[in-house]
């Protein structure tokens, strides 16, 4: 016959057990996920410092290639006979117009973040996805820009041959618009990267002081 008293000793003995390693998993997970958020609190350290070092680099590329655009623009008023010009200030124009930059973004704390499986740190699911999709932004401006550069390049022997007095053929008149395009468009692919940096900027400054 069963001991009554022996089976209920022996649940609450089990019970106690059971309790016991419910409460060490608990602690073990509670200790994980502070472990988790010190490390994520690191990440958004290294996070911050890298993309604000990057939005500096993406203004001052911007601005030095908004001179190129601006030149660019005055050699084709002049190669259009909108403004004169002497030969050799034509040419300094058409050299500085070739004079930008090429943008080069920071990415040691994203990627160690990325390639080491960490990015799951980041709580914040959409700054998470900003993180994962800025590399992919970057190399899609850079090779639209790339693509504007070597049409321009295509281009260029062409044009330092053309007479620089307004006396164009429509064909090379064309040839010159194409080119002041071509320098606008390429800057343009980096200044349509200044609204996602600022938001990615944000988001991790408000995780920061989370």
């Amino acid at each position: 016959m069963v001991d009554g008293k022996k089976l209920r000793e022996a649940a609450a003995g089990f019970v106690v057990i059971v309790v016991g390693v419910l409460v060490a998993l608990a602690a073990d997970a509670a200790w994980a996920q502070r472990q988790d958020r010190i490390r994520e609190r690191e990440a958004l350290v290294d996070l911050l410092e890298e993309f604000r070092e990057n939005r500096a680099t993406l203004l001052a590329d911007i601005e030095t290639n908004r001179a190129a655009q601006r030149s660019g623009r005055a050699w084709g008023d002049v190669m259009r006979g909108a403004t004169t010009a002497s030969p050799d200030s034509a040419m300094a124009l058409l050299v500085t117009a070739q004079l930008d930059a090429r943008y080069d973004p920071r990415t040691g704390a994203l990627r160690s973040l990325v390639d080491g499986g960490q990015l799951t740190l980041i709580e914040n699911l959409e700054l998470r996805r900003a993180l994962a999709g800025w590399e992919d932004r970057v190399a899609e401006a850079s090779l639209t820009a790339r693509a504007y550069d070597a049409q321009r390049n295509a281009l260029l022997s062409y044009l330092l041959d053309l007479p620089a007095d307004g006396a164009l053929t429509p064909g090379q008149a064309m040839a010159v618009r194409v080119y002041v395009e071509s320098v606008a468009g390429q800057n343009d692919q980096l200044e349509a990267l200044i609204e996602p940096i600022d938001e990615i900027i944000a988001m991790i400054e408000a995780e920061s002081v989370r």
